[in-house]
């Protein structure tokens, strides 16, 4: 399951429309609750623990903000967890910027100010300048070595929630049951019909809650509705990237899918083959393959398995010290 969700925009596409999508799984759920997202205002505040290399540009109207520094204790993917999402054009605040190198500068420069994001691209976010008043306007780039503190974003999230909306479907009945969305192997970027309305909804996230309910993520918005005695039609589509004909596929037997995705690889239960076969898409770089019957391994099923290897090991080593002392007392 994923973590809980970050928000993002959805470009004000229509709701399940503008892609070729197939239906790929069907169940009928009792247990579900349909509600709405209350989205806070105001802004988000990064956090991120890691200090970049500033590279300004174009008269220092633009800046590359490099943060691919191999040596940053911080794992990279903590990083591109929150730049890879859709924030194009959103204006972002940096505070507590201040650094110093008097070989390079005769004074303290503060990087404090607003920058709208362009884009984020290998570890590197592309900025344009709006307004960044203590710019020394002799010295381009500033090193991460001389920065006094961390600089930290402040996102405005309030110029984007405006166009997006989501809601929330928590199945009560939990995740490890034919009633569940993870049954029907519903991944982020799935679609979602819902009994018999007309639109899809994209899946934004998948996660359990603490009291182990499943809770569902959907761009768009639905009437909030109890339905934990009421049976829901549930409908399941998948993105057909690569155009693919989805009659020759076996659509019952399940098991893991497996993607590679910009080489990060990720594993999925609960998918068909045709489901997993969805997955692949040359636009996006994913490759998806499907192993039939089986299950990604977990963290449980991976220390059960290292320890009946050490108990073999164990009972091996056990057994050859045992042969080597009877061989050593009949030299005796």
């Amino acid at each position: 399951m994923l973590s809980k969700p970050s928000y993002n925009t959805n470009k004000n596409k229509p709701v399940g429309q503008g892609k070729d999508v197939v239906l790929v799984r069907t169940g009928t759920f009792y247990g579900i609750k349909i509600e709405g997202i209350k989205q806070e205002s105001s802004s988000y505040r990064r956090g991120i623990v890691a200090i970049p290399n500033f590279y300004f540009y174009d008269n220092q109207n633009k800046v590359m903000i490099d943060y691919s520094d191999f040596k940053n204790e911080i794992d990279e993917t903590l990083v591109d967890e929150f730049f890879n999402l859709s924030l194009n054009g959103i204006t972002v605040d940096l505070d507590n910027s201040e650094w110093e190198n008097l070989e390079l500068s005769s004074r303290k420069v503060s990087l404090d100010g607003t920058y709208t994001i362009d884009s984020y691209k290998n570890g590197i976010l592309f900025a344009n300048v709006i307004d960044v008043p203590n710019l020394d306007v002799s010295l381009n780039r500033y090193d991460k070595s001389y920065f006094l503190n961390t600089p930290d974003f402040t996102l405005d999230v309030s110029t984007f929630q405006e166009t997006t909306k989501l809601f929330s479907i928590t199945n009560y009945l939990g995740e490890n049951s034919k009633n569940s969305f993870n049954y029907l192997g519903v991944i982020p970027g799935d679609y979602i019909k819902i009994n018999k309305s007309n639109s899809k909804y994209e899946v934004y996230d998948l996660y359990k809650d603490d009291e182990g309910k499943e809770v569902i993520i959907l761009k768009g918005s639905l009437t909030p509705e109890d339905r934990r005695t009421s049976l829901t039609d549930i409908a399941v589509y998948c993105v057909n990237d690569n155009k693919i004909s989805s009659e020759s596929f076996d659509n019952t037997e399940i098991g893991k899918c497996t993607i590679t995705d910009n080489g990060v690889v990720l594993c999925f239960d609960s998918n068909t083959r045709l489901q997993c076969e969805m997955r692949n898409s040359k636009l996006k770089n994913k490759i998806a393959s499907f192993t039939e019957g089986t299950f990604c391994l977990t963290e449980s099923t991976i220390t059960q398995r290292e320890t009946a290897v050490d108990q073999l090991t164990t009972i091996a080593r056990e057994t050859n010290n045992i042969l080597n002392n009877v061989i050593n007392s009949r030299r005796i």
